[in-house]
């Protein structure tokens, strides 16, 4: 008989508590995972050239400032704090569906008619 056979065999022949059983005492048994050392456990952030660990880069200094902005009490809705950019998307974007269901009520109106 096989390896494979026989241990599907074995397999079919356990009870299902036992199975489980098993499973718990090779999950407790388990090796942990060895300690961080000093580098490590600085967040996850090796020293760089300078030693310095606790720097903050660049791209979150620009993140905060971003969050700064958006933050501002100014009585302008989220989709217009980013400057005018947003403002013409904005215009441009409710323009293009008025102009849409301008059309879609003339078609129909063709179409009712005819």
């Amino acid at each position: 008989m096989s390896l494979l056979l026989k241990s599907s065999v074995n397999l079919y022949k356990l009870h299902p508590k036992t199975i489980q059983q098993q499973a718990a005492r090779s999950f407790l048994t388990k090796k942990k995972c060895p300690p961080k050392t000093e580098e490590e456990s600085q967040c996850g952030r090796a020293a760089g050239a300078s030693g310095r660990v606790n720097e903050i880069a660049a791209g979150y200094k620009l993140l905060k400032d971003k969050q700064a902005r958006f933050q501002v009490k100014d009585n302008l809705p989220v989709w217009l704090k980013g400057g005018p950019m947003d403002r013409m998307l904005y215009v441009s974007t409710v323009g293009l569906s008025v102009v849409g269901l301008g059309c879609s009520l003339a078609f129909i109106s063709m179409m009712a008619l005819k």
